[in-house]
């Protein structure tokens, strides 16, 4: 008797399959390095009900399964996934933005943080603000993105906004009386 299993994750780790009410098991396994059967590598085999080897994320894993007498009508395999620790940060980055505003612009820069496992919390918060109610000179947006192992990442960016020139004072106070209307 022989059967094949498919295995396939979403992140890397350990997977443990065990043969259930197998006699004289052999369990091989190969990972697929293109599509077919043709195109698998040998991995490991064991003599045993149980085998453990290493995945990674996206890679397909075949189980061959193999008895000289099954003790049920089928052979069963259970499954089961340890994930690798989890050691690499959240990404925080910020969207595209001038380097250089007048007091006359608006100030729009996005931020976002992503994560492989997925993100626990941020201070990430998108800016959308008059550069006049920033002021002039140099600034900073910092953020910082944990996942749930704990890891933490953290992302800057800069800008400045100009001194006020006249054309540019003449435009801010236009738009300031157009909004008090």
């Amino acid at each position: 008797h022989t059967i094949w299993y498919t295995v396939t994750t979403t992140r890397p780790g350990t997977v443990r399959a065990v043969g259930l009410d197998m006699w004289d098991p052999t369990l091989t396994v190969y990972q697929a390095s293109g599509s077919g059967f043709g195109d698998l590598s040998y991995l490991t085999c064991a003599n045993e009900e149980a085998v453990t080897f290493g995945v990674e994320a996206g890679d397909t894993y075949y189980v061959q399964a193999s008895d000289w007498f099954t003790r049920g009508s089928t052979i069963r395999m259970q499954f089961s996934f340890t994930p690798a620790p989890d050691t690499v940060p959240p990404e925080v980055t910020f969207g595209a933005h001038p380097a250089t505003y007048a007091l006359d612009e608006t100030v729009s820069i996005t931020c976002g943080a992503t994560d492989a496992i997925g993100v626990l919390a941020t201070t990430c918060a998108d800016m959308n603000r008059s550069a006049w109610e920033l002021g002039p000179g140099s600034h900073t947006l910092s953020a910082t993105a944990t996942d749930a192992a704990g890891n933490i990442g953290a992302g800057t960016t800069t800008f400045d906004i100009l001194e006020p020139a006249y054309p540019t004072m003449n435009a801010l106070t236009s738009q300031l009386v157009e909004k008090a209307g």
